[in-house]
């Protein structure tokens, strides 16, 4: 399948996991704290005060000695400048965090929506309406877990991910976005101890072709340069709050948002690489007057573009996107309306996750299904629960038997596969539930019959449309009429 990708055609693929992530979990930590570090160091840069970006600038930069020699006003617009790069980096690894974090959480959750070749081939060509946007996301989309991956004909597939600000370990989740903001609160304290060590300065100052500093070495305008660089490290000692203000804002930023990634060769290297789309809350109401994904896009991308600094933009597209030429060439490159729409797609294939095929026919009913309606000893069960696939495989319409009664003393099922249920939303609308109907709570994670028997990396939760079900066919028929 071809897509048209920022004016080229691209290839969509099945997205490889174990190229583009780190296969166990410290090494996961680990590339976060690579970008932490990068995000650390940009703080310091915008936080720095005049004096020192300037005495910096002239250490670090070959060029200043002809800002300075233009007056002034030249050096605060260089001063002011260099804020507004560092501000422009945050943003910037701020969501390649949140890209990072959506890649892994899709491998971590393993959800996967499975659309055969049929299927595939009759939603080819679909354009589906951008107001599906505008409802509440976490029910209506993310009911089944919080990130997803979409399988098509074994031939390409998309990794969608809602960034759940609510979300926590107790949860059963291992990587999400408050742990990730709550490690670099942490980094940037531990970074805070690191620098104000004696012993540390000394080495860094060592590190920098100068002794342990002393009086008489300070009054040497190398070593006032070094040791200024070090107070430059050191400055979040002095600034804590503000360095976590910037921080909660900026992930603040991209809380809650939808991020969709599909897979593709990159045409300079022949390198797979995962191209992304951020939406956030805002884009909701820019969603009701369009009618097409070109539409919206191009809403999203004017509403991105409209200031001159491109930091929506940057999180937008989850990448500084830019080209090399001007301006006006970068703006006209830019298009994703094909993955956009593939997104709206995806969309309408959770909304369908939601309905039932009520069953009245008995026929459908198991043994032991007709056996515990009648009160009735239940079969043994003969196949090993060792022997079954690591895949549960949850068919779509999801089917529910009316007639079917649960006797007083027998269960209505038999037991399940062992596997790790994650935390989930529940709502209690049954007029029983007299103190706390129509609230929702979420259930706490838990373990089935022991949990997963490898553990839950190794399990999947498999929901498969099923191809011949009247109910799909009339549900991919209402959305060419809307078309």
């Amino acid at each position: 399948m071809k897509i048209n990708h920022d004016g080229k055609e691209v290839e969509l693929e099945m997205c490889d996991f174990e190229r583009n992530l780190p296969k166990n979990e410290p090494s996961s930590r680990k590339m976060f704290n690579d970008l932490s570090h990068d995000i650390y160091i940009r703080l310091l840069n915008k936080l720095s005060d005049d004096e020192q970006i300037v005495k910096n600038a002239r250490w670090n930069d070959d060029d200043f000695s002809e800002v300075e020699a233009e007056g002034p006003e030249e050096v605060d617009n260089y001063i002011e400048g260099f804020r507004e790069s560092a501000t422009r980096g945050i943003t910037h690894n701020v969501a390649r965090i949140s890209n990072q974090l959506a890649l892994a959480s899709c491998r971590e959750r393993n959800t996967i929506f499975r659309i055969d070749k049929t299927l595939l081939k009759k939603l080819s060509g679909l354009k589906v309406s951008p107001k599906i946007v505008n409802s509440d996301w976490r029910k209506r989309f993310f009911h089944l877990s919080d990130s997803y991956v979409f399988e098509f004909g074994n031939q390409f597939s998309f990794n969608l991910c809602f960034l759940n600000k609510k979300a926590k370990r107790e949860d059963g989740y291992n990587l999400f976005l408050g742990g990730v903001k709550s490690d670099l609160l942490n980094y940037t304290d531990i970074m805070k101890r690191y620098y104000n060590s004696s012993e540390q300065r000394g080495e860094f100052l060592k590190e920098k072709g100068h002794p342990k500093p002393s009086q008489k070495d300070e009054k040497l305008c190398p070593m006032e340069v070094s040791t200024n660089i070090w107070d430059t490290l050191a400055i979040a000692s002095a600034k804590k709050k503000e360095v976590h203000n910037i921080i909660a804002t900026e992930f603040g930023k991209v809380s809650d948002n939808l991020v969709f990634q599909y897979s593709h060769t990159d045409p300079s290297d022949g390198e797979q690489i995962t191209s992304c789309l951020h939406l956030g809350s805002d884009s909701k109401e820019m969603s009701k007057n369009c009618e097409t994904a070109e539409d919206f896009f191009e809403k999203l991308f004017r509403e991105c573009t409209k200031d001159e600094s491109d930091e929506k933009l940057d999180r937008m597209l989850g990448e500084q996107n830019r080209a090399e030429n001007d301006e006006e060439e970068r703006n006209d490159t830019v298009s994703r309306s094909d993955g956009l729409n593939w997104l709206l797609i995806c969309l309408q294939i959770l909304e369908f996750s939601h309905k039932q095929d009520f069953v009245t026919n008995n026929k459908t009913f198991t043994t032991n299904m007709r056996k515990s309606a009648k009160d009735m000893p239940r079969k043994k069960e003969t196949a090993s629960y060792k022997a079954l696939s690591r895949e549960k495989v949850i068919e779509l319409p999801r089917k529910v038997f009316l007639g079917y009664t649960r006797g007083k003393s027998k269960g209505n099922h038999v037991s399940p596969v062992g596997h790790d249920r994650v935390a989930h939303p529940r709502t209690y609308k049954h007029p029983r539930y007299v103190n706390v109907r129509n609230k929702t709570v979420t259930i706490k994670s838990c373990k089935i019959n022991g949990g997963a028997e490898k553990g839950p990396e190794d399990q999947k939760t498999v929901y498969e449309p099923k191809s011949t079900s009247k109910m799909v066919i009339n549900f991919i028929k209402s959305l060419w009429r809307k078309a």
